[in-house]
């Protein structure tokens, strides 16, 4: 990643961390509201408070689409496809839910839907409605897979180089006794030397190296 792609990427994960953080502290409050207010623990939460609620909803969506392709930018080459996978479930949330909250504040409000008999059996949040089965989709599927930690069993070969290069810099640092890394016995030392174990040096990927060549002649 380049210079300027991770500084802007960076700063995009900031900004729409930012506003996801301040849009659902902000759906808090009408959310506790509405339900203080409810006549019984069966009951809707009414208005005010629900066109608040579909609102928030709305405006918080594509920040935290923003935030997945943030985190999709800053994704090491193992895990990209995992991000990836991420932004497009996270997509489908948004156009699932945006949908739904939407047609709810623009029709359900309106003075011609009411007392229609399909009104409660299509924009009403109650069980057995089509909102109702839309809104599950969204936040207990697609939502729960976009924020899902896939597991990555592959190493990209660069990541093990910086590995290796921290895990020989901290050795230097270390007890001679306590230097060679955990996950790194395997690894051998220059041929013909007898430095401590902070000239351990990774095995080549390309057959023996120069040292390895001379000393084995």
């Amino acid at each position: 990643m380049s210079p300027l792609l991770s500084s802007r990427a960076r700063r995009l994960g900031i900004v729409s961390a930012s506003i996801t953080v301040v849009l659902s502290v902000a759906y808090a409050v009408p959310l506790t509201a509405g339900l203080l207010s409810l006549p019984s623990p069966d009951a809707p939460i009414g208005e005010p408070w629900s066109a608040m609620m579909e609102i928030l909803i709305i405006l918080s969506m594509p920040a935290m689409v923003a935030l997945m392709v943030a985190v999709h930018a800053w994704a090491t080459p193992a895990r990209k496809v995992f991000a990836a996978m991420a932004v497009v479930f996270m997509a489908l949330t948004t156009v699932v839910t945006c949908s739904v909250h939407f047609v709810i504040l623009t029709v359900s409000h309106r003075a011609e839907s009411a007392g229609q008999p399909w009104l409660m059996s299509v924009l009403s949040f109650r069980w057995l409605s089509v909102t109702y089965a839309l809104d599950i989709l969204a936040w207990d599927v697609f939502f729960a897979l976009s924020v899902l930690r896939w597991p990555s069993g592959t190493v990209h070969p660069a990541s093990a180089d910086h590995h290796w290069a921290t895990c020989a810099g901290r050795a230097r640092r270390r007890d001679p006794r306590r230097r060679r890394c955990p996950q790194h016995r395997h690894r051998r030392r220059l041929p013909g030397r007898n430095a401590p174990a902070d000239d351990l040096v990774p095995p080549s990927r390309h057959g023996p190296s120069r040292g390895d060549k001379a000393g084995i002649s």
